[in-house]
């Protein structure tokens, strides 16, 4: 059992890498119409990430990632908030998106990483960035 396991994550890793490489241009393009909106979620989860290097190794930098998605009101438009909060210890990593409702274009996004000390804040409309602001934490 354990070696049909082996083999179907190798002819899967083959097919990503293959799907990979076969990209024009190394770009892949995602729309709107890729993405399945109605079956986005909404709620709180929580989910444990960690490092391994080797099946037989002990669990590196345990990370809680704690996720809310909601739904929310934006310019009397339907808008969905995406919460994250990845803590290590301490929190390491933070991010608030807002993204339209009907096609999930970004509205707003910022976030924050521990190891860099400061918010980039970008606000979007028309699916261009309007304003890019720095905020440096001290």
């Amino acid at each position: 059992m354990e070696r049909t396991k082996d083999y179907f994550m190798l002819i899967m890793l083959v097919g990503c890498v293959s799907s990979l490489l076969a990209q024009d241009g190394g770009t892949i393009l995602v729309q709107s119409k890729h993405l399945d909106i109605k079956g986005l979620k909404k709620g709180k989860a929580t989910y444990v990430v960690y490092n391994k290097k080797s099946r037989e190794s002990s669990a590196e930098r345990i990370t809680i990632v704690k996720i809310s998605v909601v739904d929310k009101v934006q310019n009397e438009k339907p808008a969905v908030s995406i919460l994250q909060q990845w803590e290590r210890d301490t929190v390491i990593h933070t991010a608030e998106t807002l993204l339209n409702a009907e096609d999930f274009t970004t509205i707003f996004h910022k976030n924050w990483w521990k190891r860099l000390g400061y918010i980039p804040k970008l606000i979007f409309t028309t699916q261009a960035l309007v304003q890019w602001n720095w905020e440096r934490i001290l």
